[in-house]
């Protein structure tokens, strides 16, 4: 079952960023490119650069905010049945 579609630019895997376990399977269409950021990567990145780490993270819980604000906006219409 799809649950989502994302386009060129587009993330996915963020949450391994905050936790270990994998909630969710990627498939691709169409042939694709991905860029893999490794854990231990982003940490010593986070210890170098904190600033530019600390704008990252906030984009990262604007993401994690849009996709809550639009599963609650799904979940309500459901409900509405």
């Amino acid at each position: 079952m799809r649950l989502a579609s994302d386009g060129p630019g587009m993330e996915f895997g963020e949450m391994a960023i905050l936790e270990h376990s994998r909630s969710a399977d990627v498939f691709a269409d169409t042939p694709v490119t991905c860029l893999e950021l490794p854990l231990d990567s982003f940490a010593d990145y986070r210890r170098l650069h904190p600033e530019t780490s600390l704008k990252i993270m906030r984009n990262l819980a604007a993401i994690l905010a849009r996709r809550l604000v639009l599963a609650n906006a799904k979940v309500d219409l459901l409900s509405a049945y």
